[in-house]
């Protein structure tokens, strides 16, 4: 992907963000967060990933709130970005965090932590063979 394109999205996803958060008012939306943006080459489309606090009932409230506001947040999109094309926006569930807290609770209930080895802390924190850990 193109470094542009990677601005672009990250521009995006910013700004949708920000939209969401000052200038939509809908309260279905006040605890969805914009995880991240995939955009068309051309700019003509893109897809919003999202995702929310609470049960699947308030979720799906959500995105039907989402999909009801995008027109509103393209066009406040148009306004703020200087984009020749402003994309259209289709909002998408990322089951992503949802994922991950998911396989932290089977590592909790198998007895697993997450703790860092000892690659991930680094050389000068390793302890020498004789159990010394000074360097």
């Amino acid at each position: 992907m193109s470094s542009r394109l990677d601005r672009v999205q990250e521009e995006l996803r910013r700004e949708i963000g920000a939209v969401l958060q000052t200038r939509v008012t809908d309260p279905r939306l006040q605890w969805v967060s914009v995880t991240r943006v995939q955009v068309a080459k051309d700019l003509s489309f893109a897809r919003v990933y999202v995702s929310t606090l609470g049960d699947e009932e308030a979720q799906d409230a959500a995105m039907t709130a989402l999909g009801k506001a995008a027109p509103f947040v393209r066009s406040e999109l148009g306004h703020g970005l200087r984009l020749r094309r402003t994309p259209e926006l289709r909002f998408v569930y990322d089951k992503g965090i949802e994922h991950s807290l998911r396989i932290s609770e089977v590592l909790d209930e198998l007895g697993i932590e997450d703790e860092p080895s000892d690659d991930d802390r680094g050389p000068d924190r390793r302890a020498s063979a004789d159990g010394d850990e000074s360097h």
